[in-house]
């Protein structure tokens, strides 16, 4: 084949075209075209993948693709974190659906949603980004999403003005060695519900679990705590305003308050809740230590221990209701340790039957430790609680009644019918501090002729009729 040369172009070797020469009249051989066939087809097919690429990324911009998505509902589908900056439709991370939620001003607030596929984990490269607006994050279960911290980092901050609500979701391995607030720390308003918050740190600091903040306020219905710790305050350090309901506490530590600490100047009431097996071994409320304004009606206090108070030290306001104390473990004195001047502790209707060797009641010297009949205790600490044997207080094992733990009476309990009626129906809280009308689970007292001392009415076993098949 010959080879063609050109004072301006070299011809492809192997395609050669004759055809007329415009000067000279004569036929000569070249090429057709200057860069070739093949060079040509693959400037076109080029061309041709550039144009259907920008096609198809207008198709996607015009549908689904990258498109914001707007509120007020935001639905995270995307569980890894960081993720993309920008809460898409088709990748929303929980950190940009909280930012897009921040970023928004209606009245109502805006909700994050879930569509993953479960059980779905959230693990966190950082804290999430502090809630400044109303936002409602609503989860699909406590065993379906977990939004765990890693051991390395914070999960929720609400400072003042922020108001964040949970539902459905499992909040783990927050941690802050520092300020505390291992899972949580609020400063605005925070409420939660069927939560879980496990194995949070606060390694330096206090509260494990959460951290409310003066000023913070916290509800919290159907919410477990299990196995949390912090330096004080294994659970829930708190300094504002928190309400406690159908709740439980179990196996949490910290020095003091193994499940909580409610400090000088804040409020909480508890009612149809649980502690059990929380510890603190080095000072004092095994389950809770108390320096504040602390309520407490229908609820069972199940082997928590602490040296001082191994189910609740309290050095200011306490009011208890209908509540059970059992079984309080070492490392332990006394079961509830209260009193010293300007102090008031106030007891009614309640049961305590601690261990062999340790006491249900200590009164400190000063303020009052007041505790009547209407109470039943087994030993002889407790002012002019009704004194009885456990036997006589006969109850059953630590069983799930409506989802938190309870001690149920056995037929013949003495605390069946021994509580004081009128308590019994009083409101609970401030300024009657009384059952409200019902049980630890929801029943209302009384079923029998009295209402009963401690958190569950006793129900009498139901008669059937034999059935008869014609």
């Amino acid at each position: 084949m010959m080879r063609l040369t050109n004072s301006q172009n070299v011809w492809h070797p192997k395609i050669i075209k004759k055809f007329p020469d415009e000067y000279s009249g004569k036929f000569q051989s070249k090429p057709p075209y200057p860069l070739g066939r093949n060079s040509t087809r693959i400037v076109f097919i080029f061309i041709l993948l550039v144009g259907c690429l920008g096609f198809w990324a207008g198709r996607a911009q015009s549908f689904d693709d990258g498109v914001v998505q707007p509120g007020p509902i935001f639905t995270v589908n995307d569980a890894s974190d960081p993720g993309g900056a920008v809460c898409q439709t088709t990748a929303c991370s929980l950190r940009a659906a909280i930012d897009a939620a921040n970023a928004g001003s209606l009245p109502g607030g805006y909700t994050i949603a879930f569509d993953l596929p479960y059980p779905a984990q959230i693990l966190l490269a950082d804290t999430l980004p502090e809630i400044s607006a109303q936002i409602h994050i609503i989860g699909p279960g406590k065993t379906a999403l977990t939004i765990s911290g890693g051991g390395l980092v914070r999960i929720f901050t609400i400072p003042g003005g922020g108001n964040l609500s949970l539902s459905g979701m499992t909040l783990s391995h927050g941690w802050n060695g520092v300020e505390g607030g291992g899972a949580i720390r609020n400063g605005g308003d925070l409420a939660m519900t069927n939560v879980m918050l496990s194995d949070n740190l606060a390694g330096g600091g206090d509260g494990g679990g959460l951290l409310n903040d003066s000023g913070g306020d916290v509800q919290i219905i159907s919410t477990y705590f299990l196995n949390n710790d912090g330096f004080h305050d294994g659970a829930i350090a708190n300094s504002g305003s928190i309400t406690i309901s159908a709740s439980v506490f179990s196996n949490n530590h910290a020095r003091q308050g193994g499940a909580i600490e409610n400090y000088f100047g804040s409020t909480m009431t508890i009612t149809g809740s649980a502690f059990t097996g929380n510890i603190a071994p080095i000072s004092s409320g095994g389950a809770i230590a108390n320096g504040g304004v602390l309520v407490i009606a229908n609820s069972t206090f199940y082997q928590n221990g602490s040296p001082f108070g191994a189910d609740i030290a309290s050095g200011n306001t306490l009011h208890v209701t209908n509540s059970t104390f059992f079984g309080a473990i070492s490392p332990s004195y006394n079961s509830i340790a209260g009193g010293g001047p300007g102090s008031t502790v106030v007891l009614r209707n309640n049961i305590f039957a601690a261990e062999d060797g340790i006491v249900n009641c200590s009164a400190q010297a000063g303020g009052v430790f007041d505790v009547d009949s209407s109470n039943l205790a087994s030993d002889d600490t407790c002012d002019s609680a009704t004194q009885v044997t456990p036997d006589d207080i006969n109850l059953g094992a630590l069983v799930d009644v409506a989802g938190v733990p309870a001690l149920v009476p056995r037929p013949g309990s003495a605390a069946i019918d021994a509580g004081d009626d009128a308590v019994c129906s009083a409101a609970a809280g401030s300024p009657t501090y009384g059952a409200g009308g019902m049980d630890q689970r929801g029943v209302p007292r009384p079923v029998g002729a009295h209402c009963d001392a401690g958190a569950i009415e006793f129900l009498p076993p139901t008669a059937y009729l034999p059935l008869i098949m014609q």
